[in-house]
């Protein structure tokens, strides 16, 4: 479900997924019908989002979906929410001397001296990017870090 104006609906038989408003609630009910697993990717974020539709689509969006799966009994499954980069700095990089590391954010410092690679915590050497694997302890530098940002795309897909 995007959040933003202008959306379209997309026919289950087309795409298996609805693509919307998750504050709409009619179309969030109609987008769980009949299905049994939920990629819930619907966000809205950035460095400086807009607090109040922030929380709106973010909190109170994904409260909602919540909400009217317990309020209909729906037979969900399962609801695999998406992350980002704010719960996972930079994400699990494989380092040449310590194997598998978890770098914080690049400091402003090195990327305006062009400096882009990701670096081990402990010896600085670049990493390797590797799959963020799902015990990569949480982080991030503000205090919305369980908050999803992105896209501001759901998609209800049939299970």
């Amino acid at each position: 479900m995007a959040s933003h104006l202008g959306c379209k609906q997309l026919s289950r038989t087309e795409q298996n997924s609805w693509e919307s408003d998750i504050r709409d609630r009619e179309v969030v009910e109609s987008a769980l019908d009949g299905i049994d697993v939920v990629f819930h990717e619907a966000a809205y974020g950035g460095y400086m989002p807009e607090i109040s539709k922030f929380v709106a689509v973010n909190s109170l969006g994904t409260a909602q979906l919540l909400e009217i799966v317990r309020e209909k009994n729906l037979a969900i499954r399962k609801i695999i929410v998406a992350s980002s980069q704010v719960v996972y700095p930079e994400g699990a990089g494989e380092c040449p001397q310590h194997g598998l590391v978890f770098p914080g954010l690049r400091p402003v410092e090195q990327l305006r001296r062009g400096d882009f690679s990701v670096r081990c915590p402990a010896c600085q050497i670049p990493t390797k990017s590797v799959p963020t694997p799902e015990f990569a302890p949480l982080g991030g530098e503000n205090g919305l870090r369980n908050h999803k940002g992105g896209s501001g795309k759901t998609r209800a897909h049939v299970g």
